[in-house]
C-alpha cells in the first residue's frame, strides 16, 4: 500500500554531532520525559512523540533547535562539564563565567564549571543541571504552541478516556449536539466545539487540566453555536483555576483597566500599537519588577482584545474579566483582594 501522505511531527529536536553521544542523548532523552510530564502537569496537556533529528551538520557540536512543524522555534547550546546559572536577584558574590542570553525571556546567565555548582548556590544564583535547562527550554516551547496539540483525533480519544468515569458527562454532551448526531460514538459537531474551546483556553495559557467542569460548562451553555459567548461561560468556569497560580501569601494582586470598551478602542485607534501604549500597560502589569505573574482584569467586552495587543510584551501575564475575576474570588477562600488601577 503506497503512503499517500508524509506524517510531520509537531515536535522536532536537531541535535549537533557532540549531543549525539551516549551520555549527551540520555540527558536528551530524559529531558523529554521530564518536559511531557511538566506540561501535563502545568496544563493538562500529553505531548505527542518528539523526533530526534541527530548529527545536524548546520548546527554547533552542542548546539540543539527545538522545531515545530519543522520550524526553527528555539535554538541554545549547551556547555560541556558545566551547569546554567541564573541570577534571580543581587548575589552575595559575584562569580566568573560564559554570559549568555537565556531565550526565555532574555534574561542575563552563566555557564560556570560544574566543579562550581555548590558555591554558586551559596552566592545565590539559580543553577540547573543540562538536563533541566534542555526540559525546560522544550516544555516552554511545548507550552507556546499548545493549542496545535489539540487535534480532532486528540479530543476523540480524550472524550472515550473520559467517559469512562463520566458517562452521563459525555452522553448529556451528545444530547446538546444530537442534530449532528451519527450512528456510532460522538457526533463531529462536539467533537469540534469541545477542540475549539480547548484550543482557544490554551491559546490564552489557561489549563486544561481540571476537564471536568470545561466540559460540564460547554454542556450547559446555551450559546454552543456562538463561539465568543461559549468561550465566556467555559472561562467562568474555571475562573478559580485562572486565578489561582497568581495567589501569594494569601494575597492576589490584580491590575485593573476600567476604561469602556469605546475609551479603550479609541486609544486603539488614535495611538495605534505604539511603543509607550504597549510600555504604559507593560510597567503597570509588572509594577516594580518583582512579579512577573501579574494578573490584568478588564471589561469582558474587550477582554481578548487587550491580549491580542499586549500578549507578546507579556508572557506570563493573565488576562481575565471583571465578572470572571469576581466569580473566581468567591472561590478563593481566605484571599484578599489586592487591587491597582490604570488610568490610560
Amino acid at each position: 500500500m503506497s503512503n499517500l501522505y508524509a506524517p510531520v511531527n509537531l515536535f522536532t529536536i536537531s541535535i549537533g554531532e557532540k549531543l549525539c553521544e551516549e551520555k549527551y542523548m540520555d540527558i536528551i532523552k530524559k529531558g523529554i520525559e521530564e518536559a511531557k510530564e511538566r506540561v501535563f502537569y502545568e496544563y493538562g496537556v500529553r505531548l505527542p512523540n518528539v523526533r530526534i533529528r541527530s548529527r545536524e551538520k548546520k548546527y554547533g557540536p552542542m548546539e540543539y533547535s527545538i522545531d515545530v512543524m519543522d520550524n526553527p522555534f528555539l535554538k541554545f547550546t549547551l556547555e560541556e562539564d558545566s551547569v546554567f546559572s541564573l541570577l534571580i536577584e543581587e548575589p552575595k558574590k559575584e562569580m566568573s563565567g560564559k554570559k549568555i542570553t537565556e531565550p526565555i525571556g532574555s534574561c542575563p546567565a552563566l555557564w560556570i564549571p560544574a566543579s562550581e555548582e555548590e558555591e554558586a548556590k551559596k552566592n545565590g544564583y539559580l543553577v540547573c543541571n543540562l538536563q533541566r535547562v534542555f526540559a525546560s527550554h522544550l516544555a516552554f516551547v511545548a507550552e507556546e504552541n499548545a493549542k496545535d496539540i489539540i487535534t480532532t483525533q486528540y479530543v476523540s480519544d480524550l472524550l472515550d478516556e473520559i467517559a469512562e468515569d463520566n458517562e452521563v458527562l459525555v452522553d448529556s454532551l451528545k444530547e446538546g449536539f444530537e442534530e449532528d448526531k451519527l450512528s456510532f460514538g460522538p457526533s463531529l459537531k462536539m467533537i469540534n466545539t469541545v477542540k475549539q474551546m480547548l484550543r482557544s483556553l490554551l491559546e490564552e495559557r489557561v489549563s486544561i487540566k481540571n476537564i471536568i467542569p470545561i466540559l460540564e460548562a460547554i454542556s450547559d451553555s446555551v450559546e454552543k453555536k456562538n463561539p465568543k459567548k461559549l468561550l465566556n461561560d467555559v472561562r467562568k468556569a474555571v475562573a478559580r483555576d485562572i486565578l489561582m497560580p497568581h495567589v501569594e501569601n494569601d494575597e492576589l494582586h490584580v491590575g485593573c483597566i476600567t476604561q469602556s470598551k469605546q475609551e479603550f478602542e479609541k486609544k486603539i485607534v488614535e495611538k495605534g500599537l505604539d511603543k509607550d501604549l504597549v510600555k504604559k500597560i507593560v510597567d503597570f502589569a509588572y509594577g516594580d519588577g518583582d512579579n512577573f505573574n501579574q494578573c490584568l482584569v478588564c471589561p469582558q467586552d474587550y477582554r481578548r482584545q487587550l491580549f491580542d495587543c499586549v500578549s507578546v510584551s507579556m508572557p506570563y501575564c493573565t488576562f481575565i474579566s471583571d465578572e470572571e475575576c469576581l466569580l473566581g474570588i468567591k472561590n478563593l477562600h481566605n484571599v484578599n483582594l489586592v487591587r491597582r488601577c490604570l488610568d490610560m
